[in-house]
C-alpha cells in the first residue's frame, strides 16, 4: 500500500509545490476505468452525490483514514462529468480527479 490515498503513487499525481499540504494533488491516472450509469441522464447526478455521500460514511464506519468528496458533478453538456477529492487522513497527499466522465448505460424496455 502506499501513502497516498486510494492506490496513487507519487508518479501518478501533480502537486502544486506552492500549495499547502492539505491541497489535493491533481490524479493523472484514472483508477476508476468502468462506470457506467444506466438511467435517465437528469439522475445521474443526484446518483452520483448519493454514491459518495454513502462511500465516505462507509469509509469513516469503517474505520478509515480516507474520505472521498464530490466536488463537481455537471450533466449540461449531455455527457457527464465527475471531479472528487480523495483525502487522506494518515499522512498521505490529498488527491484530486478532475473531468472524470461517466458513459450512460443502454436503457432496454
Amino acid at each position: 500500500m502506499t501513502d497516498s490515498v486510494f492506490g496513487y503513487t507519487s508518479e501518478e499525481i501533480t502537486c502544486d509545490e506552492n500549495a499547502d499540504e492539505e491541497t489535493p494533488s491533481l490524479a493523472q491516472a484514472d483508477h476508476w476505468t468502468s462506470i457506467c450509469f444506466q438511467g435517465a441522464i437528469e439522475n445521474v447526478c443526484k446518483q452520483m452525490k448519493k454514491l459518495f455521500e454513502n462511500s465516505d460514511k462507509e469509509l469513516l464506519n469503517g474505520g478509515a483514514e480516507e474520505a472521498i468528496e464530490l466536488t463537481i458533478c455537471s450533466s449540461q453538456s449531455g455527457i457527464t462529468v465527475l471531479s472528487y477529492n480523495l483525502i487522506s487522513g494518515h499522512g498521505g497527499p490529498n488527491v484530486r480527479v478532475q473531468d472524470k466522465m461517466i458513459a450512460m448505460g443502454p436503457i432496454w424496455f
